[in-house]
């Protein structure tokens, strides 16, 4: 029998590990935080995703790329 392969990663903010699924909700509560670091200016939730692996970035809005 094969392994399904599971996708979760950790959060660099607080450690803990989640599911892509869990993932999205749960930076919704450090992405306010940011916000507030930032005195009411804005910050993006960028979420990539390639099939069962994904990357999620909290990006200051004044931020350059």
């Amino acid at each position: 029998m094969e392994d399904k392969l599971k996708s979760e990663g950790e959060c660099l903010y607080c450690g803990h590990t989640f599911s892509q699924k869990e993932m999205t909700k749960h930076l919704a509560s450090h992405l306010k935080a940011l916000e507030k670091e930032n005195k009411g200016g804005s910050a993006w939730h960028l979420k990539i995703e390639a099939d069962e692996f994904f990357l999620h970035l909290l990006v200051s809005g004044n931020a350059t790329f």
